[in-house]
């Protein structure tokens, strides 16, 4: 599973889903308006905040976003409804499947624009002899307007679990690849690196971030903590990489059809919510490994996924931090 936006561990409620209810008429290309999505349950957020879900759906140069209309006593007792799919720049064609659109949960202020930009970024820094990185970092949209950041930052190893194979591959390899996977409180990356003969050294890393500030970020083998000294520029400019993962483990599909892809399961035609499950620590350093054969770096593990149909759940629904 590709790894999403900050993280943080604050949980927000006992949520039920149901997602392509009723009859086929209702999702997909032929839509009709009718009531497609319902996220129901109780957020644990300030009454007076602004925050409200809203469904992120990934496409070529950003992100779009899909609104539903809230119902009941939000933050506490409320539904969420989407009536509408995803846009059809967010669906990509998948041979023998059909047309799909990969999302997630988020939670961003009802004025949040229906479409996200990537901003292109430049980054530079140095060290100070304590280690602490002082970092300057450009992001600017296509018409040439800018934010410029200056942060502070510090980084924290993740646990080395276990190490296999020659270490002195690290140095002279010819392929190299690491692969991640998370949930809200854990995270686990396995990084590898073979030569042309397919020998390999592996390391195997844990990490708990635990809660990750707004500029904060999860990488493979470490998490880069960062603090704003100074922020100048337009300062409206807002990345969709900004998006925090409101719901962590998992993930959004919307299918035009019904169809089955890989190990999620059999997806329904409209919106399926797709619920991951991290290997144990044992499982994580014994699982057998499927490798690219043309590079036998780039390796997965089994992926636990499922498609939740129609039944509670519990999901970490994530504000962005305070400021």
């Amino acid at each position: 599973m590709k790894t999403f936006g900050r993280i943080d561990i604050l949980f927000l409620g006992f949520l039920g889903l149901w997602a392509g209810t009723a009859c086929d008429a209702q999702v997909g290309e032929d839509y009709t308006g009718e009531l497609q999505f319902t996220l129901a349950g109780n957020v644990n957020l300030d009454p007076n905040s602004p925050l409200v879900p809203r469904l992120a759906f990934f496409q070529v140069g950003g992100l779009a976003l899909v609104d539903g209309a809230l119902t009941g006593e939000y933050p506490r007792r409320f539904r969420f409804e989407v009536t509408k799919p995803p846009p059809e720049s967010s669906l990509i064609e998948i041979a023998g499947i059909g047309k799909i659109a990969f999302g997630f949960i988020a939670l961003l202020p009802p004025e949040t624009p229906s479409f996200l930009p990537h901003l292109s970024s430049s980054a530079s820094g140095t060290y100070d002899d304590a280690g602490v990185l002082h970092s300057t970092q450009t992001d600017c949209n296509a018409k040439g307007s800018c934010r410029i950041r200056t942060l502070e930052c510090t980084e924290e190893p993740c646990e080395l679990l276990a190490e296999t194979g020659d270490p002195s591959l690290e140095q002279n390899n010819a392929y190299n690849a690491a692969v991640s996977q998370s949930t809200a409180d854990r995270s686990q990356s396995l990084v590898s690196y073979c030569d042309q003969a397919r020998n390999c050294y592996r390391q195997y890393f844990e990490c708990k971030p635990g809660t990750l500030g707004e500029y904060d970020t999860l990488y493979q083998t470490d998490v880069t903590r960062c603090s704003l000294l100074d922020e100048s520029g337009d300062g409206s400019l807002f990345d969709y990489r900004d998006v925090t993962l409101a719901a962590q483990g998992f993930q959004l599909i919307y299918a035009t059809r019904a169809a089955r892809i890989g190990d999620y399961g059999e997806l329904q035609k409209g919106y399926n919510l797709i619920e991951y499950d991290l290997l144990s620590r044992e499982e994580f350093l014994h699982a057998p490994l499927t490798c690219d054969k043309d590079n036998p770096a780039r390796c997965e593990w089994p992926e636990r996924a499922r498609v939740i149909e129609g039944e509670e759940v519990n999901i970490d629904l994530v504000p962005p931090p305070a400021p």
